[in-house]
């Protein structure tokens, strides 16, 4: 009795799977009707009915239980992946819905501009139809004869324009970095990659990520740790790491 269950639940989440989409594709007239929404909006759209008709597929193929072969215990273990994928896909869906139902309707603010405080850079429309044809394209390719090749091409040239989609969301400005010093001590600005030193003092500075550092003044023309020096330096090898580890000591 197990794989019955299994295949059953299967089957109910194909069509929960596919209520959800419907209920997008019943969106399709407000998207039309809404005013300077971004244009990702009408491309998902177009990606609905495919979505329908993968899930369609993949329950016509769970209706016809001597496709996949009952008590196969290989075909058991797909089935479960089939399921999480399919409660995924109807969980994504009514997160779109969700979203069209915040930004789509008419009022003070237009449908754009609520969209631009609502969405964020995981969640826009794009991201979430593309989404949901991921999950369905994982499903189609499971081990199980599910969906046919001709319904398997038509949901991988579905991904490719969605991918293709302009972002529906405005991108952060990048804004310039000003450094402003009203005191007369020194301003240390550093805006780039790397290591900065400074020393404001008469004492040494002490910088490197790794190798020889050494204290004391090095003379002029004095170029290796080896050659020999009328002011000795005091060589330490150590890292910036394990200097900075000791407490400076």
């Amino acid at each position: 009795m197990a794989p019955t269950v299994t295949h059953g639940a299967a089957l109910r989440r194909a069509t929960k799977a596919i209520n959800a989409i419907e209920e997008l594709e019943e969106q399709e007239e407000n998207i039309n009707k809404a005013k300077n929404l971004p244009s990702a909006f009408a491309g998902a759209a177009k990606a609905f009915p495919v979505a329908k008709e993968v899930l369609q597929c993949i329950a016509a193929s769970l209706k016809d239980k001597t496709k996949l072969e009952p008590g196969n215990p290989d075909n058991d273990e797909h089935l479960e992946t089939l399921k999480q994928l399919l409660d995924e896909t109807r969980g994504k869906a009514e997160d779109l819905y969700g979203l069209f139902e915040r930004v789509l309707p008419e009022d003070k603010k237009s449908c754009e501009e609520r969209y631009q405080q609502i969405a964020t850079p995981t969640t826009t429309v794009e991201k979430l139809t593309l989404a949901i044809l991921q999950d369905l394209l994982e499903a189609a390719q499971l081990p199980l004869p599910l969906v046919d090749a001709m319904t398997l091409k038509v949901l991988q040239e579905a991904i490719k324009d969605v991918q293709r989609l302009e972002p529906s969301i405005k991108a952060p400005e990048k804004g310039a970095i000003t450094f402003h010093n009203s005191g007369s001590g020194t301003q240390i600005a550093h805006a780039g990659q790397g290591d900065v030193y400074h020393n404001p003092g008469n004492g040494p500075q002490i910088g490197g990520k790794m190798g020889n550092i050494y204290f004391g003044a090095v003379p002029m023309g004095h170029t290796s740790p080896s050659e020999p020096s009328s002011r000795a330096s005091t060589p330490v090898t150590t890292s910036r790491k394990s200097w900075l580890s000791s407490g400076g000591k």
